[in-house]
């Protein structure tokens, strides 16, 4: 894809040695905000997405609290005995408390439908399910994840079950609107990434491991975004595969080394925490920060990809909060009747901040602040 006339910025490169800068302000967290805990028995992962492959004003590490995301499993029973949210109440927390088999990711696949997509924000007032009959289980190996009681997972390779010596690092899960073209690439980015085994100290890169996005790799013509608008080139659509990768990277506590937010905000996406990439432009990077081989399992549904890495956790407690939305500048509307015109919904610009707290025996280790910019985008009235 070319990239002339994009306007894209410049990957974020962090240093070779991760800053941990402690002490630095921390941003707000929002309300529904909850710590992830890594380490967590292995299960499957979850949570939001977008398309597109172009990037957009940068991230340096930021501010701003989501928790781990819960797996989406085979189908769980459940029966008798309701629970009602309380004010900062988490899943985890109340699948301890009530003593779910299972834990929260039982617990959420019970509740999927009171919860909604993201198991980090509940609502006080919701009424879960807690009496659970059975566990979760893990999501297949391969390229697929069943999701719900009728999705059947699709066949994948390279990854078998999980190790005793390993744990769920973290696993995030983002949902898409159903296209040819997002099952086509979705799907052959997570197979070309599943199964990776990262060793200590090694970087990982997705260019280097999908390859360029080509009809010949089994990529298709989709939706990317090019010059702030969207348009039609190959390989549209594996950025949702990027940035569910890259939120299980941030939410393991791995070190990143380069990514690429999209130029303007994809609203599928948790703001300032997404990425993009470019063949033969810009990647998407991060390193095995720990003393134990990380390994990468994807799958997906037709609406979904779930990205679940497994090893050995660096730290007890990775807490990620987000902070507002600043110095907003709204968008306008373009009407268009040129050929090859793709409609698109206006998305104002804004900067925000994520910052990711480390903590290990209880105690901060280390805390980071991830700058996100996002032009605006108009509403593009096809003619």
């Amino acid at each position: 894809m070319s990239l002339a006339g994009a306007g894209l910025a410049a990957p974020v490169v962090l240093p070779a040695a991760a800053a941990h800068a402690a002490g630095t302000p921390s941003v707000p967290a929002q309300p529904a905000a909850a710590s992830a805990t890594v380490g967590a028995p292995a299960s499957a992962a979850t949570t939001g997405a977008a398309a597109g492959s172009a990037p957009a004003s940068s991230g340096t590490p930021a501010s701003a609290p989501w928790a781990p995301t819960a797996p989406i499993a085979a189908p769980l029973t459940v029966d008798g005995t309701t629970y009602t949210v309380r004010a900062g109440d988490t899943l985890s927390g109340i699948a301890a408390e009530q003593g779910v088999p299972g834990g929260w990711p039982a617990l959420y696949q019970a509740n999927r439908d009171v919860v909604g997509s993201d198991p980090n924000l509940l609502r006080p007032g919701q009424r879960l399910q807690v009496t659970v009959r059975g566990t979760a289980a893990p999501a297949p190996s391969g390229g697929g994840a069943a999701e719900g009681a009728a999705a059947e997972a699709e066949p994948g390779g390279g990854a078998g079950a999980e190790r005793e010596d390993q744990q769920v690092l973290a696993t995030f899960t983002t949902q898409y609107p159903e296209a040819h073209y997002r099952t086509v690439n979705i799907h052959r980015a997570a197979d070309l990434i599943n199964g990776s085994v990262v060793q200590p100290g090694e970087v990982w890169s997705f260019n280097d491991t999908v390859g360029e996005r080509t009809e010949a790799n089994g990529f298709t013509e989709g939706t990317i975004i090019s010059g702030g608008r969207f348009r039609t080139a190959l390989g549209g659509g594996v950025s949702q595969v990027v940035t569910t990768l890259y939120n299980s990277v941030f939410r393991a506590g791995l070190r990143p080394v380069e990514h690429v937010p999209h130029s303007f905000y994809i609203d599928r996406y948790p703001a300032g925490l997404e990425a993009t990439v470019a063949w033969g432009a810009f990647d998407m990077r991060w390193q095995n920060d720990t003393d134990a081989p990380v390994e990468i399992r994807a799958t997906y549904t037709n609406t979904s990809v779930t990205v679940t890495l497994l090893g050995t956790p660096k730290y007890d407690e990775v807490e990620v909060l987000f902070g507002p939305r600043r110095d907003v500048v709204p968008a306008g509307e373009l009407r268009d009747d040129g050929e090859g015109c793709v409609p698109q919904e206006p998305s104002d610009g804004f900067r925000t901040t994520v910052t990711r707290v480390l903590r290990r025996d209880g105690v901060e280790v280390g805390r980071e602040e991830y700058h996100t910019s996002y032009d605006p985008a108009d509403r593009i009235v096809c003619a």
